[in-house]
């Protein structure tokens, strides 16, 4: 609820009940008795914050998520968030394609121009001529593996590939580091200001803007922010840039970026990889190039045709620096989003001894829905039941804010996870294993198959939920692997059933103002099958999920689900019998 908002609190008693009172925020407030409820109006204080509570009853009894208890029986969460907060318009319930741009698609003549820029500046580089050769990863003898091989990618290639995103109901590509980096994920910036040359120019990053606009689509960035790499214009501890990095000189102008322990070579470095050295956010030298500038990088590429930036490790940069880059992307682009990686609850994120703010209007949009992709994974593989789902995707929907839960990324899988196919079908991601292991192991044909009667099942859920869907190059094409390096394999199409499944809960989505604005509510008839209602009012539909391998008819009433007002729920649908054939996911017009 925003700060100031007042909402009504009730809780069902038997009626030899005497007297019920209200804990929350370290105080205790009386409530009224209304028939068979007591009942109280609570107004949230005007600074965000989470609160917790529960509700205590004559005699010392305590009434929480844990049920009715004479000792403490836990609290729900009250999540408090700045009565102003908004997030971008276009954004709410749109669908994201996140591109990995070394591996998606070739196109122009920048990737040999690239590779001869990086090998003249000393770096060692591999290139793959064939699109279709196995992804690296081993090191040479002695060494670890180095993500050094390149397959060359261009963001000419991914403009020539709008067509095929416009038609499969994108709205929104999200693309991992584009800037100028020796890795093939440049996640160790070499210049913040320049598009890698394997990828192309400004002109070939202008031109996909401007292209993908014509088409309705908008572009984001990845904002590697909370460390740049060593070989970099910034630290240039080879000495491969013109001028002074902070690693060369105390004089530099960036010394005061990073930490020194000791000049020049002990540094603070991000989990200690020597590689990424960290930087100081505070630092007020820093602040104004990379986020408050007129020329910062924040404001430069939205300048340019970004719409956008997603913040990785967001986690690692503090709150004030994120309200910083959001109030900057704002006085630049107020339609600008912000959105974050989170692996956790955000609103309940504790990072590094403090709980983080980000989450409650003045730092992020939204962020990467993480946890519903755990979720997701356990349910399909029977880990969990549609019970325990159901209560996860309603307490999602209580304890974000509003306006952050209908734009949260929901996402199946991406460049830092195993393709959600392979998990499905073998039951496991390949965490633990070494990729010596990881690359021998191949889903059988009929491990497989399972694996794609799930992903289609998941994929239903993540398109039928409030939010933005959000789908990992390939995976509408069936693309397996494992962990890191596997998961990012140039991009093939092979799988055209999986696809045209996936452009089509696109395009009902697209169609459709319940599924892409509407109230959400959560039901589970059993075990194994999820129901989610989707209404605004004009048109109700039914999402129903079933993991079981047998056929069956479901009787769903209104009062089987949980998540908006009964009223509203019963008005959106009466009574009806729904047959839910084996392994199936559906989505249905059902008013």
């Amino acid at each position: 609820m925003a700060c100031g908002q007042t909402v009504k609190l009730s809780i069902k008693v038997p009626d030899a009940t005497e007297s019920v009172s209200l804990a929350i925020a370290g105080g205790e407030f009386p409530m009224s008795r209304n028939g068979c409820r007591f009942e109280i109006l609570y107004t949230a204080p005007d600074t965000s914050g989470v609160l917790w509570y529960h509700f205590v009853l004559r005699g010392g009894l305590c009434f929480g998520p844990q049920g009715l208890r004479s000792g403490h029986a836990g609290d729900w969460q009250m999540t408090v968030y700045a009565a102003d907060f908004e997030t971008p318009a276009w954004f709410e319930g749109k669908t994201m394609y996140q591109i990995f741009p070394d591996r998606f698609a070739r196109g122009g003549k920048s990737a040999e121009k690239g590779i001869r820029y990086h090998r003249a500046a000393g770096r060692e580089i591999e290139y793959h001529e064939d699109w279709s050769e196995p992804v690296k990863w081993q090191g040479k003898p002695g060494e670890f593996y180095c993500p050094n091989d390149f397959y060359g990618g261009t963001l000419a290639g991914i403009t020539e590939k709008l067509d095929y995103l416009k038609d499969m109901g994108v709205d929104l590509v999200y693309l991992n580091p584009i800037f100028e980096s020796d890795s093939n994920h440049r996640y160790n910036t070499g210049d913040y200001k320049k598009i890698d040359p394997i990828l192309g120019d400004l002109a070939d990053f202008k031109k996909l803007c401007g292209a993908a606009e014509e088409r309705g689509m908008r572009i984001i960035l990845d904002g590697v922010f909370s460390h740049t790499g060593d070989d970099s214009i910034y630290f240039n501890k080879y000495g491969r840039y013109g001028g002074v990095g902070a690693y060369q000189s105390r004089d530099s102008l960036y010394h005061s970026w990073f930490d020194f322990r000791e000049f020049p070579d002990k540094y603070r470095c991000w989990w200690n990889f020597e590689s990424l050295p960290e930087v100081n956010e505070h630092d007020k030298v820093w602040q104004k190039d990379i986020i408050t500038g007129h020329h910062s990088v924040v404001k430069t590429w939205l300048r340019r045709g970004a719409h956008g930036w997603r913040l990785d490790v967001a986690d690692e940069l503090p709150d004030e620096v994120i309200e910083l880059i959001r109030a900057s992307a704002k006085a630049e682009d107020p339609e600008a989003l912000v959105l974050g990686e989170v692996w956790e609850d955000a609103t309940t994120k504790l990072s590094y001894g403090e709980l983080r703010r980000y989450a409650l209007g003045r730092g992020l949009d939204s962020v990467m829905n993480y946890p519903l992709r755990r979720e997701l994974i356990d349910f399909a593989l029977g880990k969990t039941d549609a019970h325990q789902l159901q209560q996860f995707l309603l307490g999602q929907k209580l304890n974000y804010p509003a306006p952050m839960y209908r734009c949260l990324m929901n996402l199946l899988g991406s460049h830092d996870t195993a393709r959600i196919r392979t998990v499905l079908a073998l039951g496991y991601d390949g965490g633990g294993l070494e990729r010596a292991q990881q690359v021998k192991i191949v889903p059988s044909p009929e491990q497989d198959l399972r694996g794609k009667e799930l992903q289609r099942l998941c994929a239903a859920i993540t398109f039928a939920l409030p939010g933005m869907p959000a789908v990992y190059y390939g995976d509408e094409e069936g693309m397996k692997g494992m962990r890191d390096p596997f998961c990012r394999a140039p991009y093939i199409q092979q799988e055209a059933d999986t696809r045209e499944f996936y452009a089509s809960l696109a395009k009902l989505r697209r169609s459709s103002s319940a599924l892409s604005r509407g109230d959400a509510a959560f039901a589970a008839p059993d075990g194994d099958t999820l129901c989610l209602l989707r209404f605004d009012g004009e048109e109700t539909y039914l999402c129903c999920t079933s993991r079981s391998r047998k056929a069956r008819t479901l009787r769903l009433r209104p009062d089987m689900f949980f998540g908006a007002a009964r009223e509203a729920i019963s008005g959106s649908f009466d009574a009806m019998e729904v047959y839910i054939g084996p392994c199936s996911a559906d989505i249905r017009k059902i008013k």
